[in-house]
């Protein structure tokens, strides 16, 4: 057998790990982690929980249940608790860490229960589960639920739960909005936020609240007497999270007070160590396209509100995703900053943050007791690991070398380029050569554009790096870049294309091609069009308007904005993106749909959708396909049944291999390098 490096294929998906939620134990001696791979077998993916020494060896698999996650340390470091679906509906587990034995359940919730968080004492674990006032009722009135005597048992309890809900469903009543998400239809069951004695057998829950709005994840304060959450605070509204507001909940009475203006939406919330602040992530109703506003509330003894809050990253003016409280008082926080991310470190007194670490690719965090952050993270020749940045000596070290697959690998690498748009902004792009490129240039070249319209890509994304390498080792310069609209530029880059999804965006992207055919690098005959959601609008928009492609394919994408806000789960998306409503001006949102345009559509165009997608259904792309098919383009419907919007991202493993398998066969119908075929279903599928 050869040792010589080969290039990347598309099912070589399968062998990717994804690590997440990384989380530093009270002493620090150990950071646990969920790691999740593709299981091709049960359409989704199996995850564990490992750990591994802030000092580096080899990480020590800590559960097998193959659906862990959450998991959350308790004060004294001697137990973790997590999340499962191992018995079915997920529930709240222990395990002990200082000796070895097997997790129990401490809860037993027929419609599952998420989200642990320890009291400070450590003595009580308050959670989230769901139910509706019937559910609450019988628990309120008689024993819990006793756990399933084996696996039979478990199994007719999970089946009969499905089919009351298949009962309930026949038919559905529906008085809000939303009525689905994601790939599931709603009923009346909303998440509750509980209490349990961690260490007593069999201790029965106490439940804290029983309002009609689903609650977030639960946080305690540092008196270890009340908890903090998110939820709205207007039961009969629409788009529920449109009024998400923070709330102190008594935990010996359950009085909740709300702690916010209602001008905001709020989400991300965490409360310092010290019970001094709440930190918290903010942005205007129905502003999608402003500044993500990390912000501070002030707090008194009592854990309430006694001064004004303020906004953290106004001046800096860039989005922060992800941020954590250090011990001393602090936040380390990730922003998106042009194409890349920044590591930041935030005083409460409000003076400008400090800038630690600017790199590719970086994702959740958190801080350990002597200051460290362990932070997961994907580079272009690395795929995704755990890191550790040093903040003494400023240092950053691998933590975990788990993708071994990538010994096996000749990957590209990304080389970074800008252009000046016609507004006279800079855009900024990448190109990824071929591992293999041939000495003859120009190349074929794919054009991927990415989703939001308000997300930024970096060269390291991890939800595309396996698509860029998998493109680039078929032989195509593959190309990307952040057009007006994108995140990491400042709020004003993020709303130029407000009321303009189309034009600005489409003018920047070509930019980005014009410059890489004036390098000789892109063969302007041979130039390939990809997008998924936004990405997929602005693939169909393109088409539309230029015939300068020879094919594209279009995922997930929004071409008919008057229908999607009939049909969407998220309708306020298009007032806010357009400052209308459709009754109020059709004309231009009619203007602004690809669908309008489409019988100018020439370009071969594949177009692929979930049939369970609730964020952009998949009526969108039926749409689209009459419209080209009865106006005479090439045209082809790639349907796939199950999964939702995040098909590509997190889908079932086989329907991503077979979507990827299918835009390659396409663009190698139409004079692209590797094996034209049918887009149709690979033998990957399951």
């Amino acid at each position: 057998m050869s040792d010589a490096p080969r290039l990347i294929t598309v099912d070589d998906l399968l062998r990717l790990h994804t690590l997440d939620d990384p989380r530093f134990s009270p002493d620090g001696r150990w950071i646990a982690y969920v790691q999740a791979t593709p299981n091709p077998l049960e359409r989704g993916t199996t995850s564990s929980i490992f750990l591994v020494s802030p000092q580096g060896g080899p990480p020590i698999q800590l559960t097998r249940g193959g659906k862990d996650s959450q998991p959350r340390w308790s004060p004294d470091g001697q137990w973790l608790a997590f999340t499962s679906a191992r018995g079915g509906a997920p529930q709240i587990y222990l395990i002990p860490i200082s000796q070895p034995g097997e997790a129990r359940a401490i809860t037993n919730h027929l419609h599952g229960a998420n989200s642990p968080a320890w009291s400070p004492d450590g003595q009580q674990i308050a959670y989230l589960a769901s139910g509706n006032a019937a559910d609450w009722e019988a628990e309120d009135s008689g024993a819990p639920l006793p756990p399933p005597v084996d696996k039979l048992e478990a199994q007719y309890r999970k089946d009969r739960l499905a089919e009351d809900k298949k009962a309930y469903f026949d038919p559905q009543v529906v008085d809000k909005i939303p009525f689905r998400m994601g790939t599931s239809l709603l009923d009346d069951r909303t998440a509750q936020l509980y209490v349990v004695d961690a260490h007593a057998e069999q201790a029965k829950p106490r439940r804290l609240t029983s309002w009609p709005v689903p609650h977030g994840e639960p946080f305690w304060s540092a008196d270890g007497r009340a908890l903090y959450t998110v939820r709205s605070y207007r039961p009969q509204a629409d788009e529920f999270w449109r009024d998400g507001n923070i709330f102190h909940i008594n935990v010996e009475s359950g009085e909740a007070t709300r702690l916010a203006d209602d001008v905001h939406t709020i989400y991300d919330l965490r409360p310092s160590p010290d019970g001094r602040w709440l930190a918290y992530s903010r942005r205007l109703k129905d502003a999608v396209d402003r500044l993500v506003e990390l912000t501070l509330l002030p707090l008194g003894e009592d854990g309430l509100p006694n001064d004004a809050a303020f906004v953290l990253n106004r001046e800096l003016d860039r989005n922060v995703i992800a941020y954590a409280w250090t011990r001393n008082g602090h936040l380390e926080a990730i922003a998106q900053s042009a194409g890349k991310h920044a590591l930041m470190s935030f005083d409460t007194n409000g003076r400008a943050p400090r800038l630690r670490l600017e790199v590719d690719g970086l994702e959740g965090l958190d801080v350990g007791p002597q200051g460290q952050i362990v932070f997961s993270q994907t580079t272009v020749g690395g795929f995704n690991e755990l890191a550790l940045l040093d903040t003494q000596t400023g240092q950053v070290r691998q933590l975990t070398q788990t993708q071994t697959l990538l010994r096996e690998l000749k990957l590209a690498e990304a080389q970074r380029f800008t252009w000046e748009n016609d507004a006279g902004q800079i855009i900024e792009g990448w190109y990824f050569l071929p591992p293999e490129a041939p000495q003859a240039q120009p190349l074929p070249t794919i054009i991927n554009i990415h989703g939001g319209p308000h997300i930024l890509w970096t060269p390291a994304d991890r939800s595309m790096w396996h698509e860029f390498q998998a493109q680039a080792a078929q032989g195509y310069l593959v190309f990307f870049c952040n057009p007006r609209g994108s995140l990491g530029y400042g709020e004003a880059f993020s709303r130029a294309v407000h009321r303009h999804w189309g034009d600005y965006a489409m003018h920047d992207v070509m930019g980005g091609i014009d410059a890489l055919v004036a390098r000789g690098l892109a063969d302007p005959q041979r130039l390939y069009l990809t997008g998924g959601s936004y990405g997929g609008y602005l693939t169909a928009w393109m088409v539309a308007h230029s015939q300068r492609f020879r094919a594209a394919v279009a995922h997930r994408g929004v071409y008919n904005l008057i229908s999607f806000h009939g049909t969407t789960d998220i309708p306020s998306f298009v007032r806010a993106e357009f400052g209308v409503e459709p009754w109020e001006d059709p004309d231009l949102l009619w203007q602004h749909s690809p669908l309008a345009h489409a019988h100018r559509i020439k370009t071969p165009l594949l177009i692929q959708h979930a049939e369970g997608d609730y964020r952009v259904p998949i009526e969108q792309g039926e749409q689209l396909f009459a419209w080209v098919r009865r106006t005479g383009g090439t045209v082809k419907l790639l349907r796939f049944p199950r999964d939702g919007h995040e098909m590509t991202r997190a889908g079932e493993p086989a329907h991503r291999i077979d979507s990827l398998r299918a835009t390659l066969a396409w663009f190698a119908q139409f004079g692209g390098p590797g094996q034209a075929e049918e887009a149709a279903p690979s033998s990957a599928s399951a």
